[in-house]
């Protein structure tokens, strides 16, 4: 049986009618609905038909459906579309991400009949349906337009980069040692831009952007900037930060800046900033033949500047540090200071040794400490939940801990040491009498400091930087230690190593949602993470839209489940996979997942067995087995490596070996946060983590949250796209 496309697009016109009728022809669900329907019907319309594109607009209709509440009674049309139900549009009831290029195996097997056989009669009279629809479609108002009005599709827009001579000439082609006047703006494509590849600019609000742009390069120097802008050297990194409008439509103002090449080839990373978040980043490359040679959008612009749920969810003042080659701009999005930029001294020879020493004493600390980490009990943990006390208004006031934490030397001695080795890793980041330490040394308790640093635009890079370990004071012997001071107790804590394709801040809606649980399977008696594997799936099984890899953890086939769970994640969207395991890498390069309790072939799973494609939802990974992030300091960890080239949103993982306990009771305390059970409003993966550290340790004195890590996108939120674009409007409590 073949999918019916007419039977689907005859489906939407109700939908959409229903959709107008409730909402109005301005509802931007209405707006965008109706654009997709009417390049599928141009498609079915056309004697020249392309069966991919159909199947791709079909995916892409849907994917946009599983975007709104409600799914606007798309999955109930797919079914009545297609007599026999299609693999990979059943249970998650979208298709390909939009954009991605369409798969062979979208619609299962047998695939749909080519159209040069009609599907529903004869094929000219279905020609002639496709083009009644469309001309129907034409009819329909968009955005306010009377039906009589003629609609115009707004020209397109693209970021312009273009270059002048000092006479004033346009230019691509650029020698040694020679003045230039670039020129940086929004407007109409042209021929003389250098931008190439994907620079437009969409979805704009009408009243605009207030945008930073920073330029920075290491072989270009900058000479002088205007109309306004700033024009400062740190190290050997030139910067050039100046404010540009992107318009909610037209072009933008022009901002110029003159520029000297040197000997070799030159190259500038450009940086977008609105409301202090990185919307885009592009790099130019000054050479023969000149252009833009990467763009890439950041944040979606519907998801900037959003607020915090509540109070005790916000922090006082919020910083992101942006790490360059040799200089470090510093953005505020939320707090009273402007701070520009600072010199970043930090390189991978002088922090290989501080991040080894800090993973080998976080490692010491979890032998000491082990006893008294697991000690956690579900039931008085969600009963302290449901109360209003431990909520952390005041981090400074979290800063005492009225519980009994651990006094034998053991403990103290791990602890000190652990401390100690922190406080080196901080002083080589930020050494003394730095801008940046002060600035950091300034922010109250509770502030929250994002740190990108990814290998696009640096001289060197750490892959992976354990921030949450940290100790921002001198450790002097048999002086006390005061766990504030570690970050990861003392800041809200993001990290952005990895450049992504997923500008989008929303993962869902948590009523569509599917979250995979990758469980341990080894059953021994004596085997603590058999034990805590098991009251897991006992756990997870009643939550809805959880699903258990493998459904059985005694089935035959357990580990074919693990790997074609890996290679295509379903019911979709498939959008958290979690993994509670044991795990093995080596020095970060050879990462292997043990679920029994032997490391033979049909208990592990190798990286180079969990596929390579793109993963179509771009989920969250919660990797909660042993030393899942880390590796050694002048390498990347493999594990997390593969799954952010496979397009994930973000990774949380471990520093170190966590004690077995522990991690089923901080993934259980995790999920209450990130997953809405705590609190029904959408809380930040970032913010549920720093909850997480935060709870543990006000209500127990355990340092537990201190093992864990996230990288990439903090501000990741189990919601509608429309839902997180309404935090955008919401006031906190």
């Amino acid at each position: 049986m073949s999918f019916d496309y007419f039977t689907f697009l005859r489906g939407l016109l109700p939908i959409l009618d229903n959709r107008r009728s409730e909402n109005g022809p301005t509802d931007p669900t209405y707006v965008t609905l109706l654009k997709l329907v009417k390049d599928f019907a141009d498609q079915m319309a056309s004697m020249d038909r392309d069966e991919n594109s159909l199947r791709h607009l079909v995916d892409t209709i849907l994917d946009f459906g599983s975007q709104v509440s409600g799914d606007l009674g798309l999955r109930e049309l797919l079914r009545q579309s297609t007599p026999s139900t299609p693999k990979g549009l059943t249970s998650g009831g979208t298709g390909q991400r939009r954009g991605a290029a369409p798969s062979g195996d979208t619609f299962g097997a047998p695939p749909p009949r080519n159209f040069e056989e009609p599907q529903t009669g004869d094929t000219n009279m279905a020609i002639e349906t496709a083009k009644e629809i469309n001309s129907l479609i034409d009819s329909w108002p968009l955005s306010g337009e009377s039906s009589s009005e003629p609609r115009t599709k707004a020209p397109a827009r693209q970021i312009q980069v273009t270059a002048r001579s000092m006479s004033g000439e346009p230019t691509t082609e650029f020698e040694p040692q020679t003045r230039y006047d670039l020129r940086f703006f929004v407007a109409t494509p042209s021929s003389g831009s250098l931008a190439e590849g994907n620079v437009d600019v969409t979805d704009v609000p009408k009243a605009g952007l207030q945008a930073r742009w920073i330029v920075t390069s290491t072989d270009v120097e900058f000479l002088s900037v205007s109309p306004r802008g700033i024009v400062e050297k740190q190290g050997d990194t030139w910067a050039c930060d100046f404010p540009l409008e992107i318009p909610g439509d037209g072009e933008s103002e022009v901002v110029s800046l003159n520029v000297r090449t040197t000997e070799v080839t030159g190259n500038l990373m450009v940086r977008i900033l609105v409301a202090g978040e990185e919307y885009r980043k592009l790099d130019v490359k000054l050479g023969f033949g000149a252009k833009v040679i990467e763009d890439a959008v950041c944040t979606a612009p519907g998801h900037i500047r959003l607020r915090p749920t509540h109070e005790w969810t916000t922090p006082p003042e919020h910083l992101a540090f942006y790490i360059g080659a040799r200089d470090t701009h510093i953005s505020t999005i939320r707090g009273a200071n402007e701070y520009g930029s600072a010199e970043w001294t930090a390189k991978i020879a002088t922090l290989k040794n501080p991040i080894d020493n800090v993973r080998k004493a976080l490692e010491k600390f979890r032998i000491a400490a082990e006893t008294h980490v697991n000690s956690l009990d579900v039931t008085d943990m969600l009963s302290r939940l449901k109360q209003e006390r431990w909520k952390p208004y005041d981090w400074g006031a979290c800063a005492t801990v009225n519980v009994a934490c651990p006094s034998d030397s053991a403990y103290t001695k791990a602890l000190h040491d652990l401390a100690h080795v922190g406080y080196t890793l901080f002083d080589t980041c930020f050494p003394p009498d730095s801008r940046l330490r002060a600035i950091l040394e300034s922010l109250p308790p509770g502030s929250r400091t994002d740190f990108i640093w990814t290998s696009r635009g640096a001289v060197d890079w750490v892959s992976h930087v354990p921030w949450a370990l940290m100790y921002m004071k001198s450790v002097e012997p048999f002086e006390s230690v005061d766990c504030s001071q570690f970050f990861g107790l003392h800041f809200r804590i993001g990290s952005t190593s990895y450049e992504s394709n997923q500008p989008s801040k929303a993962l869902g809606d948590p009523a569509q949602v599917s979250a995979l649980h990758f469980l341990y399977w080894g059953s021994n008696p004596n085997d603590d993470i058999g034990a805590q594997s098991s009251w897991q799936r006992n756990e997870f099984k009643s939550w809805a839209r959880h699903h258990l890899v493998p459904n059985d953890p005694k089935s035959q086939d357990r580990k074919s489940q693990v790997i074609l769970a890996l290679a295509n994640p379903g019911p979709r969207p498939a959008g958290i996979l979690y993994f509670y395991c044991q795990c093995s890498v080596k020095d970060g390069s050879e990462p292997i997942l043990q679920f029994g309790e032997d490391a033979r072939i049909e208990d592990t799973v190798e990286e180079k067995e969990f596929g390579q494609k793109v993963l179509t939802d771009a989920p969250f990974i919660f990797a909660n087995a042993c030393t899942t992030a880390s590796s050694v300091a002048l390498g990347a960890s493999e594990l997390e490596a593969s799954f952010f080239r496979r397009d994930v949103r973000a990774f949380l993982g471990t520093e170190s070996r966590v004690p077995v306990v522990l991690a089923s009771r901080f993934a259980w305390l995790f999920f209450q946060f990130f997953l809405r059970r705590v609190d029904p409003k959408p809380m930040a993966a970032g913010e549920a983590l720093a909850q997480s550290r935060m709870f543990l340790w006000s209500q127990y004195g355990n340092l537990g949250g201190l093992f864990y890590c996230l990288v990439n996108r903090y501000d990741l939120f189990l919601a509608s796209a429309d839902e997180v674009k309404q935090l955008k409007e919401s006031t906190n409590e």
